[in-house]
């Protein structure tokens, strides 16, 4: 078997013998439960029994996070739209596999999470399947851009969460004439139900480019800044089918 051959992970597992998977931590989420077994709760056993450390959730402010904190993935069974699965992207953590945690303890030592990385998504610049995630450092893709998020509160939290873990700064929630500085603004992430007097003042009037939260994933999943105009699914009041 091939182990994990970075020289953090063997410092890690250096450090703390006696427990295989201490010194990581692990997101479990989106394993299906049916009748014979829950599968979220039994990985989750498993890396709570060697020694990693389990979140619900993401850490607070993950890129302020030093090269020293402990290794974190995502561990699920396939691509997803979620919340967490869209953060993990941003914010650059491995998504894996939940067989490399149960193949990892089966062969008695954290093996290489290479080959149980799952893709980031379906890419509509590529239509392909994207390559398998990879754990990114740095400032994010969103590092250095500003946007607007206008929409339901619901909306609001979700995308400003993910734009934040990508580096993105957040200009506002709403749009407040005189108030809000547009000229920071890269563009506005739309919920297409948003005010439609304020949509058509800011994209008509003021010039701004009101996007979907589509253009969010496929920068995610692109792993860079995909063009405004690359998709008609990027417009903010594309069709949802």
């Amino acid at each position: 078997a091939e182990y994990m051959g970075s020289a953090a992970a063997a410092s890690v597992a250096g450090k703390q013998p006696r427990k295989l998977l201490s010194g990581f931590e692990f997101i479990v989420t989106g394993l299906e439960k049916d009748d014979r077994t829950d599968k979220k709760k039994e990985v989750s056993k498993s890396i709570a029994a060697n020694g990693g450390t389990l979140f619900s959730d993401f850490p607070e402010n993950m890129r302020a996070r030093g090269s020293e904190a402990p290794h974190l993935f995502l561990v699920t069974d396939k691509a997803r739209r979620t919340k967490k699965y869209l953060t993990a992207l941003a914010a650059g953590v491995p998504c894996v596999h939940f067989k490399w945690v149960t193949d990892s303890i089966a062969a008695g030592g954290v093996l290489s999470f290479s080959s149980y990385r799952l893709p980031a998504g379906y890419s509509l610049e590529t239509n392909t399947e994207s390559a398998a995630t990879a754990a990114t450092s740095g400032a994010g893709v969103f590092a250095g851009k500003s946007f607007l998020v206008l929409g339901s509160t619901m909306f609001t939290s979700f995308w400003t969460d993910v734009l934040r873990s990508g580096g993105g700064a957040i200009e506002g929630t709403e749009y407040v004439p005189g108030v809000t500085a547009l000229g920071r603004v890269t563009a506005a992430i739309t919920d297409p139900s948003y005010d439609s007097r304020v949509i058509r003042l800011l994209e008509v009037e003021h010039g701004l480019r009101m996007l979907s939260f589509e253009w969010v994933i496929q920068c995610l999943v692109n792993q860079r800044l995909v063009g405004f105009d690359g998709h008609p699914k990027y417009r903010f009041d594309a069709p949802t089918q």
